[in-house]
């Protein structure tokens, strides 16, 4: 009777070890510039090595590559199609609340890496860096997830 406890117990922990490997993460680089990294950058760039992933876990690998700037990098949900996301002209921000802000960065010093870990359900999304302007200025990406 005992080793059938102990055989059941193995084939339940290697059933166990295969679902956790079946539902990994799946690691997304994303990269912040601007011209303090090269001269020739225009504007402010959101370098994302992937814009699709399977729906589940995700990790944002996001380093800020600035020699200057504080950068950051935070996820929404899109808004409908020929909406946009609300925005203070003011502050120069996406007024987060409003917008439905699922996670973030928060700031983030030159060359600083941060890992964003999110579970993100099929649909649109977009990231962007919040700070005064850099939105305005291109520092956002489209980002899909799929079934």
């Amino acid at each position: 009777m005992r080793r059938n406890l102990t055989i059941a117990a193995a084939a339940m922990a290697l059933a166990l070890g295969c679902a956790g490997t079946a539902f990994a993460a799946t690691t997304v680089t994303v990269k912040l510039e601007d011209s303090t990294v090269d001269p020739s950058i225009k504007g402010m760039p959101m370098v994302v090595d992937r814009t699709s992933v399977p729906a589940g876990e995700v990790d944002f690998d996001v380093t800020n590559l600035s020699k200057a700037l504080v950068h950051e990098m935070l996820i929404f949900p899109a808004p409908p199609a020929g909406q946009a996301l609300p925005y203070d002209d003011a502050a120069q921000k996406v007024k987060e609340a409003e917008g439905h802000k699922l996670e973030e960065t928060d700031d983030m010093a030159p060359g600083l890496h941060k890992t964003v870990k999110i579970t993100l359900e099929p649909g649109d999304y977009l990231l962007i860096c919040n700070q005064p302007g850099h939105y305005k200025m291109g520092m956002w990406s489209k980002f899909t997830v799929t079934k």
